[in-house]
Parts: structure tokens; C-alpha cells; sequence
């Protein structure tokens, strides 16, 4: 909160509320690191001018005051900006009058004689609001800017990839995009997941909407919730104010749940009543709160596997299941990996400063033997790193990463080439820890040794990893992690 105004007729009203305000204790309260300017006003044509030159984030005003009431300074201000937080002073603490504030758009009242911990905890409630508002907007923008860079960068007519199965996902998002059915888009990390949501909520009819993405893998499941479906204040220990969640923020557009197989099953049951009826309590709260929104999930898990093993339910799992989009891995499309590398090359020319424009075709076949776990993010991440490291105008063989140019399992690894590693005494479990080595080492050299996200990639968990760095000797190949 930046700014207040007040308006009533009597100054020792106006200087009381300044006072309090402006106070140390007041800032201190609301945990603000500036100051808070309170305009002042002695009647209500005063105070709507001032109002519509200044824009305060908050009104306070008099119901009572002579020529201009109240009532009709909530109705001006109003008109001038529907979004507007008014709060009413009353000293008769009148029904009608009240009703009729708040029916008008007014927050909420005090009534007089009013005091400082009631002033102040109003405030607190109005931070609450416009922090809320500022993250909706935050939202809102970067949305916008996102959705820009699709435009720009990736258009639609030209999604990166020309065979058989990308051809056929275009045409799944196109037909779906028309419709507001749920959504279950499935495939390994790093496959895109997130793009396709993105370009069905920005082809259809709520494009104009929000798109709020909830990642359901990052937080505990007192966290997640408070993340989703808001709290009230008070709900739990830190609750200091009312948060909205994030089908609030979403309504009116798309929520796009990733990583939904993390959920525990009590949140589970919570996203079905969503889904049935468009409804929730925040955390804490009793309000029902009806939403309008668009529901797309991912998952890098089986979900059917995770239904009969009794760690999803069945019921959300169909409901999730109207309309399926499954993204093959990087190592099922070979054949687009030429148009993805001169597209990340175009994309990161500039940023890079790269001389470099075209790819070899020697580096491209280097790259399509590559058998790439990470996916597009992946393979993004090596043309970035090429150029980089890259002094020519095309990307040779020798200028690609090591462990891209002579990977472990490539098609070179012929039957007779395993046989012959057996011969020379080496036993199955050994070979298969040399594999199982080599894969979690070059994983980790793609994550920047970010062991969370490398567990993420390979799909087990990081205790799991940890132990097969420690297993392997890995720490001295990556002794400090990014």
C-alpha cells in the first residue's frame, strides 16, 4: 500500500486517521518498508477530484457529510474505477446506509468513534487485496509476454517438426482448442508439456484469460494446497492474511496442473470436486467459491499404473482423461531433430552473440544417434552451449559437447560390440552399472549437477539418486553443485 485517502468534514477525524496512519507503529503493523501518503479531503468534491488525480489505493470516507454524502462519493468513484477499495465511516452505524455502501462497491465499514487497532487491521486486510491484485497482474503480464514469444518465436503454423506424430498432435490441439473439455497431456521431461498447454489455451475462446501454471511436484501437501485453493487468515501457523489461490487467480482462463501425479490423494479429492462442480473452500475458510476456468493437467508417470497400484484415483483420472494428448520422446522423432536445431540456433544467435547460422550435417546425424534423456530441453540446451563455445559459422562435429559426439549406447553398440565387452570378462551387473553410471553422469553434466532436476529427468527420486552418486563415486566428477 503506497497511498490513502480520506475524506470527511470533521478534521479532527481527518488528523486522527492521518495520524494513525502515517505512523511508525501503523508501518511496522503491515510489514511496509515506506511510508504510506495520506491525502486528505473536506468534503466529497474535494476528495473525488483528488481521487481521479491521484489514484490512491485506498478511500476512506465519511457516509454523512453535508452538499455531497458519501454514498455519492463511493457511487463517482466507482464510475471512475470499479476495482476501487473504499472503506465507510459511519457513526449511526445505519443499515441502509451500509447496505447501500457495499452494494455501491464499497469494501467494507467502521463505525465510529473508531479505533487505531480497527484502522489498522482494515489496512492489513487491504494489503492482502493488493498484493493479491499485484500477483494477478504479475501473472497476467508475464502471460502476455510468454505468449509474445510464442507468437514471435514459435508460431502455431509453423510448430517445430514436420513428421508423422508431431503432425498429429497439431491437429489434436487445433480440434480441442475449440472445445472446454479437460485436457491430460502425458510424455517424459522435457518434451514440451507445458508448450502444448500453452498453445490451447492461447487458441481458444479464453485466450484473453489468464493462464496460471500450478506445479504439483514443488511443495508439501499443506503448501499445495494453500497454493491451489487459497487460505483464510488464521488457517495455520504463518497465515497472517487471506491469500487467493490459484483457481482464483485463473478464473475466467486456463490452470495448468503439472507434475499431477505427485498429488496425494487428499488433494486428489479436492481437484475432482473442482472438476465436477467448479467449486472450493480456501484452506481454513467456509465460503464456497465458484470458479469459471479451464482445467489442463500433465504427468511424466503412468497414471494408469498409478490408478491400479491405489495411488491415484480412478474417478479423477477419468476426468482428467476427456481428451488425451501424448508427446513422444526426443528418440521417437529423430527426424525433427534438423528443424529443432536450426530453430534453437536462430533462437539463441543474438542472446549468445554467435557468428554461427547453419549445422552441419555431419553434427546433425552426431546428434540424431545421440539417444537424449533431457528431451528438446536438452538438445536446446546443447545448441545454446555450442555456440557459444563455437568460432566458425556452422556447427561442426568437434565443436558439439563430448558426451553428445561419443555417448555410451549409440548405434555403433552393435550386438557383436556387447558380446565382445562380455568376452573380455565383464559380467552382466557390472555392464549394466557401467550403463547405469554413464547415464546418471551425463545427466547430471546436462542439469549443471542440479541433482533435483537431474532425479526429475531420469524419473526417480533424489534420495535414490544421491545414493547412486555416492554408489558410482560421482562427487569427484562434480564437486560443487549449481
Amino acid at each position: 500500500m503506497k497511498s490513502v485517502l480520506i475524506i470527511d468534514d470533521q478534521e479532527t477525524i481527518r488528523i486522527g486517521l492521518k495520524t494513525a496512519i502515517e505512523s511508525d507503529e501503523t508501518r511496522r503493523f503491515l510489514g511496509l518498508t515506506s511510508n504510506i501518503e495520506v491525502y486528505t479531503a473536506s468534503n466529497g468534491e474535494e476528495g473525488v477530484a483528488i481521487f481521479k488525480q491521484k489514484s490512491p489505493d485506498l478511500v476512506i470516507t465519511d457516509i454523512k457529510m453535508d452538499k455531497m454524502s458519501g454514498i455519492e462519493v463511493i457511487r463517482e468513484i466507482m464510475e471512475v474505477d470499479k476495482q476501487a477499495l473504499v472503506i465507510a465511516l459511519t457513526a449511526y452505524a445505519q443499515i441502509p446506509d451500509v447496505v447501500e455502501a457495499i452494494k455501491l462497491g464499497a469494501y467494507d465499514y467502521i463505525e465510529k468513534p473508531w479505533r487505531v487497532p480497527d484502522i489498522r487491521k482494515k489496512l492489513r486486510q487491504i494489503c492482502g487485496i493488493i498484493r493479491d491484485r499485484e500477483e494477478k497482474s504479475r501473472l497476467s503480464e508475464k502471460n502476455r509476454i510468454l505468449t509474445e514469444e510464442i507468437k514471435s518465436h514459435f508460431l502455431f503454423e509453423d510448430f517445430i517438426g514436420s513428421s508423422k506424430k508431431i503432425k498429429e498432435i497439431v491437429s489434436i490441439i487445433e480440434r480441442v482448442a475449440k472445445t472446454d473439455s479437460s485436457v491430460l497431456i502425458t510424455g517424459e521431461s522435457g518434451t514440451g508439456k507445458e508448450m502444448v498447454a500453452r498453445y490451447i489455451h492461447e487458441l481458444s475462446f479464453r485466450r484473453n484469460g489468464p493462464f496460471v501454471k500450478v506445479n504439483c511436484g514443488a511443495l508439501t501437501e499443506t503448501l499445495l494446497e494453500s497454493e491451489m485453493f487459497g487460505h483464510e487468515k488464521g488457517a495455520f501457523t504463518g497465515a497472517i492474511r487471506q491469500k487467493l489461490g490459484r483457481f482464483e487467480l485463473a478464473d475466467g482462463g486456463t490452470i495448468f496442473l503439472d507434475e499431477i501425479g505427485e498429488l496425494s490423494l487428499s488433494t486428489q479429492v479436492k481437484l475432482l470436486r473442482v472438476l465436477q462442480e467448479k467449486e472450493f473452500e480456501r484452506v481454513g475458510g467456509e465460503k464456497t467459491i465458484k470458479v469459471d476456468l479451464r482445467i489442463i493437467a500433465a504427468t511424466n508417470r503412468d497414471l494408469k499404473k498409478e490408478v491400479k497400484e491405489k495411488r491415484f484415483r480412478e474417478d479423477l483420472y477419468y476426468r482428467l482423461y476427456i481428451v488425451p494428448i501424448e508427446i513422444p520422446p526426443l528418440r521417437e522423432r529423430k527426424e525433427d531433430i534438423p528443424e529443432l536445431a536450426r530453430y534453437f540456433i536462430k533462437k539463441h544467435r543474438e542472446k549468445t552473440r554467435s557468428h554461427v547460422d547453419d549445422i552441419s550435417s555431419e553434427a546433425l546425424e552426431i546428434l540424431k544417434k545421440y539417444h537424449w534423456p533431457g528431451n528438446i530441453r536438452e538438445l536446446e540446451n546443447v545448441i545454446e552451449q555450442t555456440l557459444v563455445l563455437s568460432a566458425g559459422s556452422i556447427i561442426r562435429p568437434e565443436d558439439l559437447p563430448s558426451h553428445i559426439r561419443s555417448p555410451l549406447c549409440d548405434q555403433k553398440n552393435d550386438i557383436g560390440t556387447v558380446v565382445a565387452r562380455f568376452t573380455h570378462g565383464m559380467n552382466l551387473d557390472n555392464f549394466i552399472s557401467d550403463i547405469e553410471r554413464q547415464i546418471i553422469k551425463e545427466t547430471l553434466y546436462l542439469t549443471k549437477n542440479n541433482k533435483a532436476e537431474a532425479a526429475k529427468l531420469l524419473g526417480i527420486r533424489l534420495s535414490t539418486l544421491q545414493y547412486k552418486i555416492a554408489k558410482y563415486n560421482l562427487t569427484e566428477d562434480f564437486p560443487d553443485e549449481v
